[in-house]
């Protein structure tokens, strides 16, 4: 797996690099190859993890993160299913849509870069259980998709559209970062294991919850 994961990140980084420089025709394709080696190798740990062959890893980390665990289970690995599926199919059809905006060498190469980012950031934030590098993959997906919204800003209607989504997001940030400190408080450690052992203390208070939440709904 690491040795993958390893290859994957030095391709992402390598075609980031090189976007800004390459040819407007070239900037798609070599975005789509991108994702697609994302999509494979992503892809082949989520069906072996839904085959119930999971797959943990443990990264170092550093002082302020401590132990960085990387999990793939049967319920991320369908998760990372649907985000390549929708990211590749959506990177198709915008293949043959943005050939309109040729011209716009600058906004396509953000929009590859956004792109690109979108996706590694989805697939890293199903697969790491730590609070703080959640986070801030949370945070890079969130205005990478921001930028991605916002492809045709000189148009009012879409810079609007754009703002809403990152104030929505960021507002879903906000409570995440409360509910990890909390837990990272109460039990000292940011690793996802603490979040569900933490929350086994007050099963009650979250069905009394649930209930308040669908109850009047239901009669």
């Amino acid at each position: 797996m690491m040795s993958g994961v390893l290859v994957y990140f030095a391709m992402l980084f390598a075609t980031l690099t090189a976007l800004p420089f390459l040819r407007v025709k070239a900037k798609g394709v070599v975005s789509m190859a991108a994702a697609g080696v994302g999509a494979l190798i992503s892809g082949f740990l989520a069906v072996q993890a839904m085959q119930g062959n999971e797959t943990e890893l443990l990264l170092p980390g550093t002082p302020v993160t401590g132990e960085i665990p990387v999990r793939i289970d049967a319920l991320s690995g369908w998760f990372i299913l649907l985000i390549n599926f929708t990211m590749i199919t959506g990177g198709l059809y915008g293949l043959q849509y943005m050939k309109v905006y040729r011209e716009q060498k600058a906004n396509l190469t953000l929009h590859c870069i956004a792109f690109l980012l979108v996706q590694s950031m989805l697939l890293v934030i199903c697969s790491v259980q730590n609070a703080i590098v959640f986070l801030f993959a949370w945070e890079i997906m969130a205005v990478s998709a921001f930028l991605l919204v916002i492809f045709e800003h000189q148009k009012p209607e879409t810079l609007k559209a754009g703002i809403n989504y990152l104030i929505q997001s960021h507002v879903s940030i906000v409570l995440l970062s409360l509910g990890f400190i909390w837990v990272a408080y109460r039990t000292g450690s940011y690793d996802f294991k603490a979040i569900a052992a933490f929350s086994e203390s007050f099963p009650a208070l979250t069905n009394l919850v649930l209930l308040g939440c669908f109850l009047p709904d239901s009669v």
